[in-house]
């Protein structure tokens, strides 16, 4: 299921614009541990398979 589908269905658009803000953090916080700058940068190096 989409966070944002979760979002909307508990707070409207506030809620859909709250789930993008938490997956935008994320993705910035993920990219910060990851040592990258930019999106354009990520490379199939940079995840992990079992």
């Amino acid at each position: 299921m989409f966070p944002f589908c979760w979002g909307l269905g508990a707070l409207g658009q506030q809620g859909v614009e709250i789930a993008l803000e938490i997956l935008q953090g994320e993705l910035i916080r993920d990219m910060q541990l990851a040592g990258t700058t930019s999106i354009d940068k990520i490379t199939r190096d940079f995840v992990m398979r079992q």
